[in-house]
């Protein structure tokens, strides 16, 4: 019930609803002025309820089920995306059906962060037996995304209204903010969202929102491994230990400050996670390619675009040392299918991979010299016929005294010549002399 005394900014809505009042409102006010005037007059007043209807910003009512009880034409556009009545009429009930369903994932990158933000709340207004039946009642393919979601341990929830961010961005490159507020209301939750910004996509986020989307993959099931299609892409600073020992040791510091700054900005713009392979060696995770996925080819993009940028800070480096080095990365790709897994610490997350991939890109890496890119034969594999047109890459192969350039050619790495001899040792007596490689050189337009 709203008073008349009722201040709309108490109200945790307050912030974001324009008027609750009804047309009773006037009732009552005209009701009141002729109950001052005649005191001794018994007038009723007509009750007045709080109602969402006149909600202006994007709003919703969902029941412990999360059948959506009530949503306003706002959410129906700003939302959910749905500028068609016919769609809007004939779209699903239930709110996990419609986030999961082939309408709203084909066009926000990020729906499964929506997905998880509704079942937070849900786990709050339903026991765990009625979470169950709601998955069940589920459409057969959404299930299984829903079923490891609710697995998850990280679903917090807390009775206390709810007010916060969600994002969305969408795959024509549009990013809107919300801020969103949700509290218990009649039996059901009602979610109001604000826009606070709206506008053209910043740089990156829409890639950043696929990254995060893909490594929500691995963490709804932290507590087992994840099987899937992995590129690995392993750089590692060419003659580490020569920078090492004529260099300060903070002045090294920061030369490897602004190398790995760079190198972290281009493997995230190409869709990859980082992580760190030692003091002089990076990794580039690519998850499993999705929709809005460029991979294998945006693995390729990648190392070229290390190899370019590495050029620039040589050149700078030159000048501010006065030195004869040049700054390289020799890179190591490589591609399988691997168990993944997620390890929380006090310091963030870990990807972690199971298979032997990190250790082929790793010593492709160290294989290289004068920054070289190596990457195996399974890796190219996964160009399509078209962009393996566009990719200049071979073997060179020693004839007497001079050596033969074999393009679109693979090698054996125990067949191959000016390997660093202690990288030649581990790989005598590893498992992997018989892998097939090449070496890539650059992709044409």
């Amino acid at each position: 019930m709203v008073t008349e005394n009722a201040n709309a900014h108490d109200h945790p809505l307050g912030t974001i609803v324009r008027s609750f009042h009804t047309p009773l409102n006037a009732a009552a006010d005209d009701a009141r002025s002729a109950r001052d005037e005649k005191p001794s007059q018994v007038v009723h007043v007509p009750t007045v309820s709080l109602t969402p209807a006149n909600l202006l910003s994007p709003a919703l009512l969902v029941g412990k089920n999360l059948e959506i009880l009530w949503r306003n034409r706002q959410a129906e556009q700003e939302l959910f995306l749905v500028h068609d009545d016919q769609e809007s009429r004939s779209r699903q009930r239930n709110l996990l059906d419609w986030l999961c369903g082939k309408h709203f994932s084909k066009h926000v990158i990020n729906w499964r962060q929506w997905v998880r933000f509704f079942l937070q709340h849900a786990a709050g207004l339903a026991t765990e037996d009625e979470l169950r039946e709601v998955l069940d009642g589920l459409a057969p393919a959404h299930q299984p995304i829903v079923h490891d979601m609710l697995e998850s341990q990280s679903l917090a929830f807390s009775r206390d209204v709810f007010s916060g961010r969600i994002r969305q961005v969408r795959a024509n490159g549009a990013l809107t903010s919300f801020w969103v507020v949700a509290t218990d209301f009649d039996q059901g939750r009602l979610f109001v969202f604000d826009t606070l910004h709206s506008g053209v996509d910043e740089p990156g986020l829409a890639m950043a929102a696929e990254i995060e989307q893909k490594l929500e993959i691995v963490r709804q099931s932290p507590q087992k491994a994840v099987q899937s299609t992995v590129h690995i892409l392993a750089a590692r600073l060419h003659k580490a230990d020569t920078l090492r020992t004529e260099m300060l040791a903070d002045e090294y510091g920061r030369l490897l400050n602004r190398l790995w700054q760079k190198s972290i900005q281009i493997i995230e713009r190409h869709g990859g996670i980082v992580a760190q392979d030692g003091d002089a060696g990076l990794l580039g995770h690519f998850l499993s390619p999705g929709e809005h996925d460029r991979l294998p080819l945006a693995v390729i993009e990648c190392a070229l675009a290390l190899k370019s940028q590495m050029v620039e800070l040589g050149r700078e480096w030159k000048i501010r040392k006065g030195w004869l080095h040049d700054l390289e990365l020799n890179i190591g790709i490589h591609s399988d299918e691997e168990h993944l897994g997620l390890f929380r610490s006090s310091v963030g997350e870990n990807l972690a991979l199971f298979g032997r991939s990190l250790k082929v890109s790793s010593l492709l890496a160290r294989m290289g010299v004068n920054g070289q890119i190596w990457a195996t034969k399974p890796m190219i594999n996964k160009l399509t016929a078209e962009d393996l047109k566009r990719l200049r890459f071979g073997v060179f192969r020693q004839n007497h005294q001079r050596q033969v350039f074999i393009a679109r050619c693979f090698s054996r790495i125990r067949d191959l010549d000016g390997t660093p001899e202690g990288v030649r040792n581990e790989i005598a007596t590893g498992d992997m002399q018989d892998l097939a490689v090449t070496q890539v050189f650059d992709l044409q337009s």
